[in-house]
């Protein structure tokens, strides 16, 4: 389940690193080694310590690692774009040079993928009129009478429908740290 859940966030930030399409799922893998490796290792120890955080500086350094191995080797055609992007890349995740914004607005796409992959992988367990109520009212914000009008359900039916779907996702989310 925790690679179910946290490979396509991995993926990207193994994209947004510049890893080439082709090894991004070999390099996803290999983080998914030392995580399985060092998972007895990881603590939430200080305020702010999650699981992601963790998961994203393993991923940072084993895109390092592919990009020192990688280095020596002639660029492909078109690698000059390449080039630049492992030139680009922090040797210590404290020399990221980006902007608290930039932090935050990626810290908040970050947990976006999580929350949306959690629901892909929950939604099988729920039958489809019980996740349209939940989609309905959490997703596309409508009220719970006209999404229990529309649905043919009472309006209490509704709300135990999106509470139920909520408790698991929250259940799997704290699972992993993701509170």
């Amino acid at each position: 389940m925790l690679a179910k859940l946290y490979a396509p966030f991995v993926y990207h930030q193994c994209r947004r690193m510049g890893v080439p399409q082709q090894d991004g799922p070999d390099i996803v893998q290999d983080v998914f080694r030392k995580v399985a490796a060092n998972l007895s290792r990881f603590r939430r120890e200080k305020p702010g310590d999650s699981f992601r955080a963790w998961l994203t500086t393993i991923t940072r350094n084993v895109c390092r690692d592919y990009f020192r191995q990688h280095a020596g080797r002639p660029a492909a055609t078109g690698g000059t774009d390449m080039q630049r992007q492992i030139q680009q890349a922090p040797d210590n995740p404290g020399d990221v040079s980006t902007t608290t914004s930039d932090r935050k607005g990626s810290e908040a796409s970050g947990s976006k993928m999580i929350v949306s992959r959690a629901a892909q992988l929950v939604r099988d367990e729920f039958e489809e009129h019980t996740w349209n109520a939940f989609w309905m009212t959490t997703v596309d914000a409508l009220s719970p009478a006209t999404a229990a009008e529309q649905l043919g359900m009472t309006r209490n039916a509704v709300y135990q429908a999106r509470s139920r779907i909520l408790r698991r996702l929250r259940s799997l989310l704290e699972d992993f740290g993701e509170g």
